[in-house]
């Protein structure tokens, strides 16, 4: 397909495109596919596990960092 539309050689497509590309094709597709499985990283169900930050250090004050 990209040696064809670097070539400029013309397209050949067999459908319809006002069909087959439109916003219904598109959106009857996308509501066919299968939701991901979700992947469970600990915690519970009511309370999920705490996701870590790079920015944990920032609740500390100043003058306590420089004492460690």
């Amino acid at each position: 397909m990209a040696a064809t539309l670097l070539s400029g050689a013309n397209i050949v497509y067999n459908g319809n495109p006002l069909n087959d590309l439109s916003l219904t094709a598109f959106l009857d597709k996308f509501m066919e596919k299968k939701p991901k499985a979700s992947s469970w990283h600990g915690g519970s169900q009511i309370e999920p596990a705490k996701k870590h930050s790079l920015f944990s250090e920032a609740k500390v004050p100043m003058k306590q960092r420089e004492e460690k």
